[in-house]
């Protein structure tokens, strides 16, 4: 299945080329020997004998010059047939799924093949027209092998065109899900409480829907977080948590299985990423490079897909043998010259047409991606034959988990829903706000801010941000983005900016913002999806003086102080989650936990690895405190280490650390499972779907307190019963007091050190000792309180001999003051 719809136009022209130039190279349609071709005749007489006598009549009747005109016309004839071949194989068996995809292939080489034995074979037609009659018995094998290649070829094609019209070779239906009992394991009422993070990974979100459907038998879902891919699975998951908080009814999640369920079907997980129509050609290029096989088979795909994406690169590859030819038929060469011209044309245009092919790609990239959003798939449906595309097709899935058939009227889900817990009205909102109650499904994704090249979370935090509608129609649906018209806001009087330029709309506030929004602005794989883009202000002061404050960019207001400024509006760009944080195992971290944050991590395995070593819960208090072995044996995986090692590197070492390492799942997939196979067979997205139901299934039943667990906590030999849920409330108690001892002893030390001579201390500021701190002063009544405080912090008692980290679980973190993300 192809995109671009070039390939088209290219099969149609070399079908139309066929018939003339077949008949030119025939001879003109004169019939010689036996009712063939005359030139065919010649291919075919074997002998020198028999090659003699053909040539003596046709120089009696003076038409060797004719012979030779259509042995040059075979040259051009030879190049249409292999591309029509080869186009036409592709386009039939590309679909079908493994072993016809196969033959397909290697009809396309069998074409290839004849074609260079056609070139041969004329090259000896040539010398036996100059009177090289030797030529004649390997002239006659290689036209022998071409028939045969291209009546096998043929015979291919029609099998291929069978099996394509009795869906002999469509992919195989879905097998069902292995996915338990609808009913919960208890009833909603004594359902526990969890948190849920989702690791980022293109395809491989297939796994988390059976994950999600088996721990909401047995958990409600209180806040859900995740970037990339992880982002979008969160926010179905937020949609079925707040059916079931609205009406009481699981019938969301059942509807997440049966979205599950739907992505199995033939291609329909490759056809959410549909391409702008002028990158179709890349991702054409793309999607064949990324399909399964052998690396040969794949480079195949991608130059047949290149080919049809950029038409122009063959006949550029072969002008100069072409011109070679000409020059050569009119200097009237010999044949050893002809066939020296052929074969040096053959040569450049195999240099040539990769570098030429390489060149037009890399034009149409620089000129077409910044015209989408940096990247090929924008998310909004471009073939509606096809299906909906990604935005479109999630903005109705989340929709529909939360709403049912009313999602068209009822949507889009917002955050003031799922916060809310139902119709969101200002009272509710405003105690939810002020944290007088705390929100009823709480949702938040990870992004990339690429204009200050730093990470945002989910609902935004301090700063403020604009759109355009026409910006936001390129990434997200219509109506969407209409929603998020009606709402958006006015700058506030007090930012002391001006009025945004026509067209540039405030955005929502964090209770209006669409929750696909958030999916989309989280997800959004570099090159293959469009980057989103809002508007910022940039502000720049131009005039301050010493004592003046220097606005924060980030706070999007500029303080009254500043006499002279500029603030203008510019293009905020805004790219995957997954470059920051991929699996930002820290949302909803707490310093010791009421209920657990449950993670799930994606891990690759090796090929044949069995599946009930696909699943890794740590079920010991050493379990994943070892770091993840990344084996390195080409150019590939040391290129692939330094990515993972330029953006994970923070989620890799948090997952270690106790008291996290403990709840995080980690599902293996084979390099074949998930990533960036948008071409997973339905088999095979079923196999990792119900993965995902055993590692969630598994997952709730190690944490439930009533479910006691055999554990062997370290530095006790004995094996004892534990419950998993208060040994991870222990670990967790235990590092972060120790934690807490170490800062208060650092605190201590810094607070009681004398200051510099003519600085004031630490006591005396607090104090307001010989008048307040030089900024930030405490309010008058909350100075006694933070007196109080620090007093407290100074009694703790920390001793050196008995101390609070002995023995506490490694590896020991840190405690240290960071943005909030």
């Amino acid at each position: 299945m192809l995109y671009s719809p070039v390939r088209y136009v290219l099969l149609a022209v070399s079908a139309l080329a066929l018939l003339p130039l077949g008949w030119l190279a025939g001879g003109g349609g004169e019939r010689g020997i036996g009712g063939l071709p005359r030139i065919v005749a010649l291919e075919l007489a074997g002998s020198e004998e028999r090659a003699g006598e053909i040539l003596s009549r046709w120089a009696h009747d003076g038409l060797l010059p004719a012979a030779r005109t259509a042995v040059l016309w075979d040259f051009g004839f030879v190049a249409v047939y292999v591309l029509f071949g080869i186009l036409l194989a592709a386009a039939v068996a590309r679909p079908l799924s493994k072993p016809w995809d196969t033959i397909g292939l290697g009809t396309g080489a069998a074409v290839l093949v004849a074609g260079l034995c056609d070139l041969a074979e004329n090259i000896g037609l040539l010398a036996q027209l100059e009177g090289t009659l030797g030529a004649a018995g390997a002239t006659t094998a290689f036209a022998r092998i071409k028939f045969i290649l291209l009546a096998v070829g043929a015979l291919a094609l029609l099998v291929l065109l069978a099996v394509r019209v009795t869906g002999i070779g469509a992919r195989s239906a879905p097998p069902p899900l292995l996915w338990g009992s609808r009913r919960s394991t208890r009833p909603d009422a004594d359902l526990l409480n969890c948190d849920l993070v989702m690791k980022g990974g293109i395809t491989s979100g297939v796994v988390y829907p059976g994950a999600v459907y088996a721990l909401a038998r047995r958990y409600r879902f209180r806040s859900i977080g995740g970037s990339s891919a992880g982002a979008i699975a969160a926010a179905v998951t937020a949609a079925a948590e707040y059916r079931r908080r609205a009406t009481g009814s699981f019938e969301g999640f059942e509807e997440l299985r049966r979205v599950t369920e739907s992505l199995a079907r033939e291609d329909r997980l490759y056809t959410l990423f549909q391409p702008a129509p002028a990158c179709a050609g890349l991702f054409d290029v793309l999607a064949s490079a990324l399909r399964e096989g052998t690396p040969l088979g794949r480079v195949c795909w991608a130059s047949l897909a290149a080919i049809a994406a950029f038409p122009l690169a063959p006949p550029l590859a072969l002008s100069p043998g072409v011109v070679g030819m000409i020059v050569a038929a009119n200097a009237s060469l010999s044949a050893t010259g002809v066939a020296l011209v052929v074969a040096a044309g053959l040569a450049l245009a195999a240099l040539l047409l990769p570098l030429l092919l390489t060149a037009l790609a890399g034009w149409t990239a620089t000129r077409a991606l910044p015209r989408h959003g940096y990247g090929l798939c924008p998310g909004p449906t471009q073939d509606a034959q096809r299906g909906a595309a990604l935005s479109d097709w999630l903005a109705e899935q989340i929709d529909r988990v939360a709403f049912g058939d009313r999602w068209a009227s009822d949507g889009p889900l917002t955050l003031g829903h799922l916060w809310c817990g139902g119709i969101p009205t200002p009272e509710k909102l405003k105690e939810r706000q002020s944290s007088q109650v705390p929100r009823e499904v709480n949702l938040e994704v990870l992004t990339t801010s690429l204009t200050y090249g730093r990470p945002y979370r989910i609902p935004f935090e301090g700063i403020g941000l604009w759109f355009r509608k026409h910006d936001l129609l390129s990434v997200l649906p219509e109506r969407v983005v209409e929603a998020m018209a009606k709402h958006a806001t006015q700058p506030s009087s007090r930012s002391h900016l001006p009025p945004p330029p026509e067209g540039v709309l405030g955005l929502p506030a964090n209770e209006s913002l669409p929750v696909v929004f958030l999916a989309r602005m989280s997800l959004s794989f570099p090159a293959l999806l469009a980057a989103p883009k809002l508007v910022g202000v940039r502000i720049k002061p131009i005039a301050v003086d010493a004592g003046d404050v220097v606005p924060d960019e980030e706070e999007q207001t500029v303080p009254a102080k500043v006499p002279q400024f500029r603030a203008q509006y510019e293009d905020m760009w805004f790219s995957d989650g997954g470059i920051s944080s991929n699996f930002p195992i820290h949302f909803f971290d707490s310093p010791i936990p009421n209920w657990p944050t449950f993670g799930l991590d994606l891990g690759e395995a090796p090929e044949g690895t069995d599946k009930d070593k696909r699943i890794f819960i740590p079920h010991k208090n050493l379990d994943g405190m070892w770091a993840t072995w990344q084996t390195i044996g080409g150019v590939g995986q040391f290129v692939g280490s330094l990515g993972t090692s330029l953006h994970a590197w923070m989620d890799n070492m948090q997952k270690r650390a106790p008291g996290y390492r403990d709840r995080v799942a980690r599902l293996l997939l084979t390099p074949q499972e998930g990533g960036l196979n948008l071409r997973m067979p339905a088999e095979r997205i079923v196999f990792i779907a119900n993965l995902g139901y055993g590692v969630g299934d598994q997952l709730g039943s190690w944490f439930d307190p009533e479910v006691e667990q055999v554990i062997s906590p370290p530095g006790e030999l004995p094996v004892r019963t534990f419950r998993p849920w208060d040994n991870q409330r222990w670990i967790r108690f235990r590092s972060t007091v120790a934690l807490l001892e170490t800062m208060a002893e650092a605190f201590q030390k810094a607070f009681r050190r004398p200051p510099p001579a003519g600085a004031r201390s630490y006591q005396d500021m607090l104090s307001q000792i010989d008048g307040p701190p030089p900024s930030y002063p405490y309010p008058p009544s909350v100075l006694k309180a933070a007196s109080t405080f620090t007093d407290a912090i100074l009694a703790l008692p920390v001793s050196p001999g008995d101390s609070l980290s002995e023995r506490s679980p490694r590896p020991r973190p840190v405690l240290r003051i960071v943005p909030k993300v």
